[in-house]
């Protein structure tokens, strides 16, 4: 299996004509490994989606003949053998696989929430279930159409909030997951009258802390939805392949406005802790740690040391080590 993994999110707004077929036609399609399609076409005569027999993937989905229409849909890569693909959770609003690597598993999971009162405070059943599903031991990616509002990640003009987006951080944070969708990426673009809508609710958050390219909008793959599409690519390489002695930073390479950027998103709200205690300060200096280990690992791209090289195992390694795991 590949060492990267590359995903496309995208809210297709229930479209075949408009949207599905010439997603599918298009040559670029074929890189990617998985696609987490959000608001699926679906047939009504037979609840089934739309997947044509040349299609480079297969396609995941709740099929259902009443009225009730499957709104995720993930279509995997006819690459990736069927054996190392589980179904772990398969419903209208949430779709779970596991896929099965030398290194561990990976989960991702694909979910669509409807849109809420920003003053409701009651957990969507889907979180709840989200949450059972985080505890399958691997690693998770979460990712999908959350129609959800919070100062993380929305554009510093928006100033809509949805309480239960707090609970969902909460429960994407019990595993270490963290956000990797820039903060303010637009990724709906709504036209409703003279209004023209512009809001970032499609995200995605893992605890893979190897990333090679953070969500960006994929502008050749977008096709007409009131969504854009979102690719991400993750590396997920042996562990032999990617251990410490053989990885070496590019600092000339440092994107310093992509750190900053990041390690501000990550510590927004570190100013309004407590320092009050030993624990409230051990928790303060974990949570900056974190925040500067994700922006290094985004930040600065690794080298692949020669084979042949063995390497200084001095101190300012062992230090660079500490501070990535």
């Amino acid at each position: 299996m590949s060492t990267k993994l590359t995903l496309l999110q995208y809210n297709v707004n229930k479209s075949r004509e408009k949207v599905l077929i010439g997603l599918l036609e298009e040559r670029e399609i074929v890189k990617f490994d998985i696609l987490a399609i959000q608001e699926p076409w679906r047939n009504t005569s037979n609840g089934q989606g739309y997947n044509p027999s040349n299609s480079p993937f297969y396609l995941i989905q709740k099929t259902s003949r009443d009225s009730e229409r499957a709104r995720t849909a993930i279509y995997v890569n006819k690459r990736i053998p069927k054996s190392q693909i589980s179904e772990i959770y398969k419903e209208k609003d949430l779709i779970s696989l596991r896929m099965s690597t030398t290194k561990e598993d990976i989960y991702i999971h694909n979910l669509y929430i409807e849109p809420l009162p920003h003053s409701t405070k009651d957990l969507p059943p889907i979180l709840a279930i989200l949450q059972g599903l985080l505890k399958n031991k691997g690693r998770h990616i979460i990712l999908g159409d959350f129609n959800l509002h919070h100062p993380l990640w929305n554009d510093p003009t928006y100033d809509k909030y949805h309480y239960i987006a707090d609970n969902l951080l909460d429960i994407v944070s019990e595993i270490g997951a963290v956000l990797y969708t820039p903060k303010g990426l637009k990724t709906r673009n709504c036209q409703r009258g003279i209004h023209h809508e512009k809001t970032t609710i499609d995200l995605l958050f893992s605890n893979i802390e190897e990333i090679e390219t953070i969500p960006r909008i994929s502008e050749n793959l977008e096709q007409s939805s009131d969504h854009l599409p979102i690719e991400t690519t993750f590396r997920i390489g042996d562990i032999s392949e990617l251990s410490p002695r053989k990885k070496k930073r590019l600092w000339n390479s440092l994107d310093s406005e992509l750190f900053l950027s990041i390690f501000d998103r990550e510590t927004l709200y570190l100013a309004n802790l407590s320092l009050n205690s030993r624990e409230s300060i051990d928790y303060y200096i974990s949570l900056l740690t974190k925040a500067i280990s994700l922006a290094m690992n985004i930040a600065i791209p690794y080298k692949r040391g020669s084979p042949y090289d063995k390497g200084f195992w001095n101190q300012e390694c062992r230090n660079e080590v500490l501070y990535t795991r």
